[in-house]
């Protein structure tokens, strides 16, 4: 499904296009913005939507959901500032991997997408702030966690899987899926974070509202750096 995301997302860009595409600058704020809005839109909530009218699911049957609670946020608030310290020595230890395989492609790869990203959070616009925020933070929280805390740990759990061993599978798919070899071990502390939060509280809320906290601190923290 994320092929078909690229696909409307070229044929949407291409009538605003004037100079050739071998010239067009691919790493513009706007455009890593709009392929971020398609990717999320149409890898993770179409996705999961077409499936739930394939199967004829309704969302409270895949995905649990309740009512926010005082306990439980400010335990989810504990768990991201606790994480948030112990991540950036995961990924102290993952930085060695970096000298093992340099020019390995998908140590390329990550390269021009941290490029990219600095883009996007090392600046001085407000405006490009706020939908950076809600493109790069809200919308993956929303929609990943849908899909890999919500649907995926369900069905696990369902097919006759343990929740220790659900909530890892997921971790490592998610992991998997954002491509960051450099950031592997963050990134699968983070989805394993996220799976005990959501079976914990069995609440779907909860997994969001950290995953957006994770991200929009990143975000935050970098463009207040950057003009402060």
């Amino acid at each position: 499904m994320s092929g078909v995301g690229e696909i409307i997302f070229g044929l949407a860009i291409t009538p605003f296009i004037t100079e050739p595409v071998d010239q067009f600058d691919w790493t513009d704020p706007r455009m890593t913005l709009t392929r971020a809005l398609f990717f999320q839109i149409f890898s993770f909530l179409i996705s999961l939507m077409l499936y739930m009218r394939y199967v004829k699911a309704n969302f409270n049957e895949i995905i649990d959901v309740g009512a926010l609670r005082i306990k439980p946020f400010l335990i989810t608030l504990g768990v991201f500032i606790a994480g948030y310290f112990l991540m950036d020595i995961l990924q102290l230890l993952n930085e060695p991997l970096r000298n093992l395989i340099p020019e390995h492609p998908a140590i390329l790869y990550e390269d021009e997408v941290n490029a990219m990203q600095e883009k996007l959070v090392y600046h001085s616009d407000p405006v490009q702030l706020v939908f950076t925020l809600f493109i790069m933070a809200l919308l993956p929280a929303i929609c990943e966690e849908l899909v890999f805390r919500g649907f995926l740990i369900h069905n696990l759990m369902k097919s006759g899987g343990n929740v220790n061993a659900s909530i890892l599978i997921s971790a490592l798919i998610f992991t998997i899926t954002h491509f960051q070899p450099l950031k592997f071990l963050p990134i699968l502390f983070m989805g394993i974070c996220l799976g005990y939060v959501y079976t914990y509280f069995k609440n779907i809320k909860y997994p969001i509202i950290l995953h957006f906290l994770i991200n929009a601190s990143q975000i935050i923290i970098a463009y207040y750096s950057f003009n402060f």
